[in-house]
């Protein structure tokens, strides 16, 4: 009868002993990693909690929902961006900025729709902003002349970081020809321009036209404020 205690006992002691070390950092941890395999939307509690061993219950006590948790996955993230070098010219570190962070996003779907969703009360959406904010204000432009440039890199989030769905590491195609040529054979007459322009997208990746609209607004901004006063 000892024995079967014993055995019941040391049976219940390895669960007992994760629930025992389980800590907003471990379950932080473990949910990036399913975030970085999944995305955003295909991470659930039930799905973290087989992960780490535990009963959802068992996070609870530590998140207090399913979106603080994510918050909290997404400041950690985040702060794997490298620091920008702040001897450069605030438009080089403002453009080396943003393409990192739009690297992140492409490895973590639905990382940037989560920001743009809570952007009014998620701590990461904040740390998104300030980083920007930060290169214009060590830059020496005053909070009047940063918002404009923080709106302007919000409204540039490339779409295809929006989506849920992971996407190809490199050179996603700014539109498949095959598809698009089989449309307009089925409807002719209607899209002649796209027509003229078609052999051209192809060529093209969301990544490259994404930097190459970067430097145009950039390069914008640049000019912008080099005609306005300090």
């Amino acid at each position: 009868m000892k024995e079967a205690v014993k055995k019941k006992s040391a049976g219940k002691s390895a669960p007992a002993a994760v629930r025992d070390n389980l800590t907003v950092e471990v379950i932080v941890t473990a949910a990036i990693g399913l975030l970085q395999k999944d995305g955003l939307a295909g991470l659930s509690m039930r799905q973290l909690a087989a992960t780490l061993d535990v009963t959802p219950t068992a996070i609870y006590h530590h998140v207090k929902d399913k979106d603080e948790l994510l918050d909290l996955c997404a400041v950690e993230i985040l702060a794997q961006i490298p620091k920008s070098d702040r001897s450069l010219p605030w438009p080089q570190r403002l453009r080396t900025l943003i393409i990192e962070q739009q690297r992140v996003f492409m490895r973590v779907p639905g990382l940037a729709k989560f920001l743009l969703v809570h952007r009014e009360s998620s701590v990461a959406s904040l740390l998104w902003a300030e980083a920007v904010l930060s290169v214009m204000h060590d830059a020496g432009f005053k909070a009047q002349q940063s918002l404009p440039v923080l709106m302007s890199m919000s409204f540039l989030l490339n779409p295809i970081t929006l989506v849920d769905d992971k996407q190809p590491a490199k050179f996603t195609p700014v539109l498949y020809r095959t598809r698009a040529t089989a449309l307009i054979k089925k409807h002719p007459g209607m899209f002649p321009c796209v027509s003229q322009v078609l052999p051209l997208m192809q060529a093209g990746s969301y990544e490259s036209q994404f930097e190459t609209a970067l430097d145009r607004v950039i390069s914008g901004i640049e000019q912008e404020l080099a005609g306005r006063p300090a």
